[in-house]
């Protein structure tokens, strides 16, 4: 079973977001996800799969439909995380401390706007809460335009083994017209330090369906604008 834990700050009980959460969680919502985590106390064989999601970003790109918050304010982050720990508390009362946690996924908004010890706090949070195994999956999306080789090196040591880079497209007219800049050259130097810190995987996430691109934009090499990124085994 797969537990989406996205809380909602501006509620004063911190209380269960519906799945899939948008805004204040209703009383509807809260009945049914009670109801699921219930079903799922009867059955303590059963592994989970956590997905975390922390809808925070710096700004927002052009081509973006999903529910985020742009800030930059590191305590609007606190908040959430504050309601986030409530949240994993109301699910370890109903499903279990003790049930074996097979993949945890951190997804946004832009996980890596938070800084490191916020990041720490999340899963020094998750640890105490359940039941995470050498074995288990973590796995993090990452916006390039913000990471870093020290950045690399707290996610390696907090448990992150597998990276999903954020791309879209690397023409630059098709950057343009859908508010995301960054450089083929920026993307190399990313996977570079994703490979030096020893991530298991490196996953590029493109989109397709963005403004101006083409079909032959999208082969490599066919732009002049934005060379293809070099690739080279692990």
């Amino acid at each position: 079973m797969t537990i989406t834990l996205r809380a909602d700050a501006s509620c004063d009980e911190g209380r269960p977001a519906a799945v899939p959460p948008v805004g204040r969680a209703s009383d509807a919502d809260v009945q049914v996800w009670t109801q699921a985590l219930c079903q799922l106390q009867r059955r303590p064989d059963d592994t989970l799969a956590i997905s975390v999601n922390l809808p925070f970003c710096a700004m927002r790109c052009g081509y973006c439909s999903s529910d985020v918050q742009v800030t930059t304010d590191g305590r609007e982050v606190d908040m959430y995380l504050d309601a986030l720990l409530l949240q994993m508390d109301g699910v370890v009362a109903l499903a279990g401390r003790e049930r074996e946690v097979v993949q945890v996924h951190v997804g946004g908004g832009t996980p890596n706007l938070l800084a490191d010890a916020q990041l720490e706090r999340l899963v020094a949070g998750l640890r105490a809460r359940f039941r995470l195994l050498p074995e288990t999956e973590w796995s993090i999306e990452c916006d390039p335009r913000r990471c870093s080789a020290g950045q690399f090196d707290t996610l390696r040591r907090l448990g992150f083994r597998h990276l999903h880079l954020g791309m879209a497209d690397l023409d630059a007219d098709v950057q343009r017209a859908s508010g995301r800049i960054q450089s083929a050259s920026v993307m190399a130097d990313v996977v570079a330090m994703a490979r030096h810190a020893r991530f298991e995987t490196v996953q590029v996430d493109l989109v397709c369906g963005l403004p101006r691109q083409t079909e032959a934009r999208r082969r490599p090499g066919t732009s002049s604008r934005s060379p293809p990124m070099p690739c080279r085994p692990a």
